[in-house]
């Protein structure tokens, strides 16, 4: 319902993004802004309001105690859900079947369509390279993120 409500939206003048890239990555965002929102919230409850407390005895102003405190503990939040949306952008299906073009191919509608015409060998060749990519995506996003925090640490 997402893909075909996005069609109906943005398939008229101002706002023309019908079978482009754009309306693909803007359809990934909204549909995980959710996630970003709960996953941020969660963390903000973690955050013992002593700690604000203590930065405004000490002087510090808002915008310090946001800049200074808050940012820096919610960065693996962020992160985390950086890396969540690319994977599940990746591999979704449901919105993007509707929001490419009969000329345009993405790697999940390529696999759903090896799949349907019986290109399993093809298929799975496909589906191995799109994990690939993924994975090898997730580890440079480790890399950028430096030896703070690992993504794959428990």
């Amino acid at each position: 319902m997402v893909g075909i409500a996005y069609i109906l939206a943005f398939n008229r003048k101002p706002l023309l993004l019908t079978g482009t890239a754009a309306i693909v990555i803007l359809s990934m965002i909204v549909r995980n802004i959710p996630f970003g929102y709960r996953n941020g919230l969660a963390v903000l409850h973690q955050i013992d309001e002593s700690i604000e407390e203590s930065a405004a005895n000490l002087g510090a102003n808002t915008l310090q105690v946001f800049k200074d405190i808050i940012l820096p503990l919610l960065k693996s939040a962020f992160s985390v859900t950086i890396v969540y949306t690319f994977i599940k952008s990746m591999t979704t299906v449901s919105a993007a079947i509707f929001l490419v073009s009969p000329g345009t191919n993405i790697a999940t509608t390529s696999i759903l369509g090896l799949s349907e015409h019986g290109y399993w060998g093809q298929a799975a060749a496909m589906a191995t390279i799109l994990i690939g990519i993924t994975i090898l995506t997730t580890l440079l996003f480790e890399t950028i993120g430096g030896k703070e925090k690992k993504l794959f640490d428990f």
